[in-house]
């Protein structure tokens, strides 16, 4: 099978995702390269990625179609989406009540799906929530990368949950968990308290969520790191933040009560995935058309980010140019959907291992018992033994803990990144 990348939609640490299309099937998909040369310690964080994603079927999360090693590459492909949440948040601004309530209930349904499954998604943000094109001819994918002009055609949206590198399973002897993982902004008080923790996690990370489409941004961003953990366990009750926005009308007595079920700093008040798609701030909304929903809302993304993406790549001030290494990919023959390059058997679990304590020229499957999902399992299997630092970098920096081979700290925006095990700020 052959893919030809069209255009790549983002990159970082991990590498790079692109936008491709199968050259046989005409189909549009995403295909994630991590290059382990560069990134060697993202491969126990991608081997829990896929190993999750390979589980899920759900029209609320995102569709993994197969993955493979080529080399010291893997990659992964999956259905595209069009934009995140997040994206539409940046370029259009905050959203009006109804488009939160419903891009809202979506997101609680694909919770409620991870939960029943006693999966924790662990990073919930609005950066982490796709809107996808669901119709059959992918219209929207066409009209948004082929920049057609005109209104924006009848899309299905899809709203689907994505990114599950630090996502985990729990069993029933395992209920709870301490590993202190996540975004800042977004982390709920008994996480950063280094308490242990259960899926109520998650539904505190929906109503940070639903703070962002109303405020178009999460609560303390105009904090450092260490001062938003602080608010979040000490500061007023986040609840009280949910008054009007900005040029919108008051929000409903309805959509403050969702926050106050999320939100509550005790865990036990928290109300589950269930319970919240029963409240009444849903009422009637499962029975709207995305298409009706989210058009003029997309419409609006897709002349503001072209304008945007114009200014900076090709305007007569612009300050990068495109340079993409674009071209084709083949899927070799023997790759199996849902699975890597010489999947075992069913039943047991995928795993990728590295020969020579870090060298990751040669890559395959392995068996492992029991739950490969967990913290200890998806490490990265090489011979350099990380220790955790109390040093933990401020607003403006990407968060990674110190190991022997020295602190990776990233330029960028820490609002955004996810955190993989660090010191609690409340332990200093």
């Amino acid at each position: 099978m052959v893919y030809e990348l069209i255009r790549c939609l983002g990159s970082g640490s991990f590498g790079h995702v692109h936008l491709a299309q199968d050259r046989t099937a005409g189909v549009y998909v995403a295909i994630k390269t991590v290059d382990l040369d560069q990134s060697t310690q993202e491969l126990g964080v991608i081997q829990q990625e896929v190993t999750l994603m390979s589980r899920l079927g759900s029209p609320y999360t995102i569709r993994y179609l197969k993955s493979w090693c080529d080399e010291s590459k893997i990659r992964i492909v999956m259905e595209p989406g069009l934009c995140s949440v997040s994206d539409i948040l940046h370029v259009v601004g905050s959203l009006d009540e109804r488009v939160a309530c419903y891009l809202m209930y979506q997101m609680v349904k694909g919770v409620a799906y991870l939960h029943q499954s006693d999966i924790f998604h662990r990073d919930l943000k609005c950066a982490n929530v796709l809107l996808t094109d669901e119709s059959e001819t992918q219209c929207g994918v066409t009209y948004l990368y082929g920049r057609k002009e005109g209104p924006v055609p009848s899309i299905i949206f899809g709203v689907k949950l994505c990114d599950f590198g630090v996502s985990t399973t729990i069993s029933a002897s395992m209920s709870k968990r301490n590993t202190f993982v996540g975004s800042p902004y977004w982390l709920a008080p008994e996480i950063i308290r280094s308490e242990p923790y259960d899926k109520s996690s998650d539904i505190w990370a929906l109503g940070i969520c639903l703070y962002e489409l109303i405020y178009s941004r999460p609560p303390y961003a105009d904090q450092t790191v260490m001062s938003a953990m602080r608010n979040i366990v000490n500061g007023p009750s986040l609840v009280d933040s949910f008054t009007s926005p900005p040029d919108r009308p008051p929000l409903s007595k309805h959509c403050r009560d969702f926050a106050a079920c999320c939100l509550a700093r005790d865990k036990e008040q928290r109300y589950t995935a269930s319970q919240l798609l029963k409240h009444k701030w849903f009422r009637g909304i499962h029975r709207a058309a995305s298409n009706e929903v989210l058009s003029g809302v997309f419409q609006k993304y897709v002349v503001a980010s072209r304008e945007i993406e114009y200014a900076r790549t090709s305007g007569p001030f612009a300050i990068e140019r495109s340079n993409e290494e674009l071209g084709l990919i083949n899927s070799p023959e023997e790759t199996q959907e849902h699975g890597l390059r010489g999947a075992p058997p069913d039943g047991t679990e995928p795993r990728i291992s590295v020969e020579d304590g870090g060298n990751y020229e040669y890559l395959s499957w392995s068996l492992s018992s029991g739950s490969s999902t967990s913290d200890e399992a998806m490490a990265p299997h090489t011979n350099r033994s990380s220790s955790i630092s109390k040093n933990v970098a401020s607003s403006g920096t990407k968060i990674i803990a110190d190991s022997e081979v020295g602190p990776e700290v990233e330029t960028g925006n820490a609002c955004t990144n996810t955190v993989k095990h660090l010191t609690s700020p409340l332990d200093n």
